[in-house]
């Protein structure tokens, strides 16, 4: 049995966890601060740091570690380990970097370093050892900062079929004024939390659900309108898919219950059952282990 180093690194966070190759967490995840907006030595070293900890670790418990998986959003070239994100604030510093390069030369460890996207791995992480295990055909929203999607048929990512669309991806899909990144995220909700005074004071999505189960009618508003939008994009993807479910994932969605009445009422005409993840982020550092079977 394997065991990896599995890192899934947000905008404003990098989870970390020591995992096998049987889907199981060897030591609890650990949450780093990103450092995303900060230059490029601060973000290279973090991402050094947080690795050489997890390594001690498994050292301490004389576990041999397999490989190091990392979860990365795009863009990004996945296969040789460069960052090709700029202009959005977070990341920027190390566009054109070969970030699997420089941690080899910064950490001295005989051992593969392997990228994907994160939607990607939530997908596969879903599908292999989360909720989806259950369904041949599985659609995935991972709702946080953006939205990251993924479709999985057949025990394998799908990322070129007719069925989908580029690369499995849906966040730049045009949609109303913009595309829809811009709305069904957290961007989206906090951009109409400003527009209300009740609601622009309130720090969080995670505040504003508060807020909405305690009775605030603005913060309802907001969820109801989300749900909406959600109903009006999503189900064109998964019926062209043929899913037997919708899988929702990311921190937005630990709030579904607030929002995803329109959208269940809208697939269970297709027979297509909307199922929250029970872990929403955990499993796509499961699925690291998976970048290293052959």
């Amino acid at each position: 049995m394997g065991v990896y180093i599995a890192l899934d690194v947000g905008g404003t966070s990098v989870s970390a966890a020591l995992v096998s190759s049987n889907g199981r967490f060897v030591t609890p995840v650990k949450t780093y601060k990103a450092n995303s907006n900060s230059d490029k030595e601060t973000i290279l070293n973090n991402l050094a740091y947080i690795i050489k900890e997890q390594y001690q670790l498994a050292k301490t418990l004389n576990i041999d570690i397999t490989g190091i998986g990392i979860g990365f959003p795009g863009p990004f070239d996945y296969e040789n380990g460069i960052s090709l994100i700029k202009n959005i604030g977070k990341y920027d510093s190390i566009y054109g970097v070969n970030i699997n390069k420089e941690l080899h030369n910064m950490l001295g460890l005989n051992v593969d370093i392997r990228f994907c996207n994160d939607a990607d791995l939530y997908c596969m992480g879903e599908c292999v050892f989360g909720v989806g295990k259950y369904y041949n055909r599985c659609m995935c929203i991972c709702i946080g900062t953006g939205i990251g999607s993924g479709f999985f048929a057949d025990g394998k990512l799908v990322k070129s079929s007719p069925d989908v669309p580029e690369n499995g991806w849906i966040y730049n899909t045009p949609y109303r004024d913009g595309i829809v990144d811009e709305y069904l995220s957290a961007t989206g909700i906090r951009r109409m939390m400003l527009e209300y005074p009740e609601t622009a004071r309130i720090n969080s999505v995670k505040e504003l659900a508060e807020s909405a189960r305690a009775g605030l009618p603005r913060a309802i508003e907001i969820f109801n309108e989300f749900g909406r939008m959600l109903s009006e994009v999503i189900p064109q993807f998964a019926i062209s898919f043929g899913a037997e479910c919708l899988i929702l994932g990311g921190d937005v969605s630990r709030s579904c219950d607030l929002f995803d009445k329109p959208l269940t009422e809208k697939l269970a005409e297709y027979n297509i059952k909307v199922v929250p993840s029970k872990t929403f982020a955990d499993n796509t550092l499961l699925a690291c282990s998976l970048l290293f079977d052959e």
